[in-house]
């Protein structure tokens, strides 16, 4: 047993001499960790709701961590940086550890402006947790109304978490994400002519040098295109477009979806609904946080009219129901109309344009052909779309068909020749 004993000491000593120690390693001192995220602008910010916005999101993706590891922070710090690179910061420490970003909420605010010393444009904002603990610690008792509402926050942000690690962020959106859909508020400011909505499509002039798709469809228009946002931002940035609108019929389901794409395309993305007011389509266009608020609150209070008529019809259905002119007081603010229905005017002063032909176009108004397949080749796969929604053979008539017209996306040099020829005819029956 000895001599045993001693051969697999002799073993070991051997191993060790060739720096080989499977013993595990246990450190003396566990290192001290830190969770930070950074953002650089693509331009120098002065709109501090933006910014604001944009750390609040970053405590979103810090927080995540921080539960995921199991761990509970103390100390936030918020670093600016100006437009020559000088950088300004402040930190401070919470009362108790905590695992919940909305906790932090709105201290960030109060962070920000005593980080941003001098009011001069920021490049660059970043977000550090730091000063770490193993669990969280509360000083109130159990029973408190203060642990209670803890404890439902602390359950609420697991399950958030879960549904973003399985379906991906945009799967939850809160205030400050859907602010961030909206460009800095300079952005517009500086350049007043610059929105694409305004500008980029009008027809005042035939020649066409720069055109924007104002009015295309996704497959989230049920059973109405073959495109995806997707494919449609992929269009787009094929014919080196600066922006296109996606306005799918009465609903957001795919803004998310487009917003990202676009983004990653480098394409100004413009969130928009195609709704109708009687037998006339209306388009609008989001064009800054309060209208994308007030369009969201304007098509759920047509979806809660629709369903209190107590028929069964799908929600497709629903969401093409022709809108009243009532329905939209209180609601305009923050968005664009197109329309050829001038009685809204009224509702959207300052902000309506006529829908119209290159023939009869002027200063205030747009044209806006619609979009719902790629490729003028693609119209037979359109028609048989068009066809399981209306439960209709495929040459069938039917009132919900489009069996005329081209509803393909068209390129620049395509828009510029077709206005074009709608101008000489126009001269010509003049």
């Amino acid at each position: 047993m000895l001599e045993l004993v001693l051969g697999r000491q002799a073993v070991t000593i051997r191993q060790f001499a060739h720096g080989i120690d499977e013993r595990p390693l246990i450190p003396a001192r566990e290192p001290q960790k830190t969770f930070s995220q950074q953002e650089t602008f693509a331009g120098d910010l002065t709109d501090e709701e933006y910014i604001a916005a944009t750390l609040r999101r970053m405590a979103d993706d810090l927080f995540a961590k921080v539960r995921a590891d199991q761990r509970t922070i103390r100390t936030l710090t918020v670093t600016v940086r100006y437009n020559d690179r000088a950088e300004d910061q402040v930190s401070e420490s919470l009362l108790e550890p905590t695992d919940l970003e909305t906790e932090v909420y709105g201290r960030l605010q109060a962070m920000l402006n005593k980080a941003w010393k001098r009011r001069v444009s920021l490049r660059l904002v970043s977000l550090k947790l730091s000063n770490l603990y193993d669990s969280r610690f509360r000083s109130d008792l159990p029973l408190t109304v203060p642990m209670q509402r803890l404890d439902a926050q602390s359950r609420l942000a697991a399950v958030v978490d879960e549904l973003r690690s399985a379906h991906g962020r945009s799967v939850i959106l809160r205030g400050h994400d859907l602010r961030l859909l909206s460009p800095p508020t300079e952005a517009i400011s500086a350049k007043p002519n610059s929105s694409p909505v305004r500008r980029l499509n009008r027809v005042a002039k035939p020649a066409v040098t720069t055109y924007v798709p104002l009015r295309a469809h996704s497959h989230y228009s049920f059973l109405d295109s073959t495109l995806s946002p997707q494919a449609i931002v992929n269009l787009a940035k094929q014919h080196g477009m600066p922006a296109v609108a996606l306005t799918d019929t009465g609903n957001l389901h795919g803004a998310v979806e487009f917003v990202q794409a676009a983004q990653q395309a480098g394409i100004k993305p413009i969130l928009g609904v195609e709704l109708s007011v009687g037998d006339k389509p209306l388009l609008l266009y989001v064009e800054s946080a309060r209208g994308y608020a007030n369009l969201c609150r304007l098509l759920s209070r047509h979806a809660e009219r629709t369903d209190s008529n107590g028929d069964e019809a799908s929600v497709a259905d629903q969401q093409r129901r022709p809108y009243r002119i009532g329905e939209f007081d209180g609601f305009t603010e923050g968005l664009i109309a197109v329309s050829s229905d001038e009685r809204l005017a009224e509702l959207f002063r300052g902000s309506f344009y006529r829908m119209v032909t290159a023939a009869n176009a002027d200063s205030q108004a747009v044209a806006c052909p619609a979009i719902h397949y790629a490729a003028p080749g693609d119209r037979q796969k359109y028609d048989i779309v068009q066809s399981i929604r209306t439960l209709t053979l495929l040459r069938e008539e039917h009132p919900e068909k489009r069996t005329n017209g081209r509803l393909h996306f068209r390129s620049p040099a395509e828009m510029a020749r077709g206005l074009q020829r709608q101008s000489r005819l126009a001269a010509t029956h003049a």
